[in-house]
């Protein structure tokens, strides 16, 4: 995406005007909040599977985010939604949580043996109202902007890079199994 956008901003409006302006490093540390805020989400998301999350769940719980954007637009950006609309943020948020529950507990037998784990459960959660917030930063940001999005996008994409590569060390510390360690050799399968 990166190089993608770089390219169009060096087609669109040459190298000065385009490629340079979007390198802006001011303008790539104004983007780092969203930037890291998105890294964050994805770290969370995978750190969530290394738990052992099946995808089923992770994409119902990761429905959560609708309701945290609606709470967070209207309470940030001064958003307003009709009652119905939140009615239904209302039932899809009860639709997740009996989902997750059923997911979380065998019901009949009260047997929690074999369920999903629930801090996997909670890092999906985590992870969607991070990138909830994440997506009403990124708006705050591109809005304050008159830029075209392209030049916009390589800015929020080198922050992501930037806060991947800050991440990934920290993840590796806090990893508790060897193989989610990024810095320790694998074994190699011929």
């Amino acid at each position: 995406g990166c190089v993608a956008a770089s390219g169009l901003s060096l087609y669109s409006h040459g190298f000065k005007e385009g490629l340079a302006r979007a390198w802006n490093l001011h303008k790539i540390l104004r983007c780092l909040p969203a930037a890291f805020l998105f890294a964050l989400a994805t770290a969370l998301g995978n750190m969530s599977f290394a738990q052992g999350i099946n995808s089923a769940l992770y994409v119902v719980l990761g429905k959560f985010y609708t309701p945290v954007a609606a709470i967070g637009a209207r309470w940030i950006m001064g958003k307003y939604y009709m009652w119905l609309e939140w009615f239904a943020l209302l039932i899809l948020t009860l639709a997740s949580i009996v989902f997750g529950y059923l997911q979380a507990f065998d019901v009949a037998s009260g047997d929690v043996s074999g369920a999903a784990p629930v801090p996997a459960m909670l890092l999906v959660l985590v992870a969607a109202a991070t990138s909830a917030l994440a997506s009403l930063v990124t708006e705050k940001i591109l809005k304050e902007e008159t830029v075209p999005f392209h030049m916009q996008k390589v800015r929020l994409d080198a922050g992501s890079i930037l806060s991947s590569l800050a991440l990934l060390p920290a993840l590796g510390f806090i990893a508790t199994r060897s193989q989610d360690i990024p810095w320790v050799s694998r074994p190699y399968d011929a």
